[in-house]
């Protein structure tokens, strides 16, 4: 699980230094909302994996579905505000 989340990371900070290198300006809210998305996912995957472990496998793709569901709708709402502000710049 550690690799997982860890990749997780990993991804999450290559995306920021995409973007930071094509000069995106970041709002306060916005590294909020990121905070919010990378704590949806780990939890997500660590919801996964723990009732795998348990052999709960409609109670783990079912949480694993709400927290990365969740996770999805931010970051869509992120990207959206992302897009609509650098159009405007």
């Amino acid at each position: 699980m550690n690799y997982l989340i860890g990749l997780l990371i990993g991804i999450v900070i290559a995306l920021i230094a995409y973007t930071l290198n094509r000069k995106v300006s970041f709002k306060w809210y916005d590294w909020v909302l990121g905070v919010a998305i990378l704590g949806l996912l780990s939890v997500g995957t660590q919801h996964l994996l723990s009732s795998l472990a348990g052999f709960e496998t409609s109670a783990a793709w079912f949480g694993f579905a709400i927290f990365g569901g969740l996770a999805v709708v931010l970051a869509l709402i992120e990207w959206r505000l992302l897009s609509a502000r650098n159009k405007a710049a």
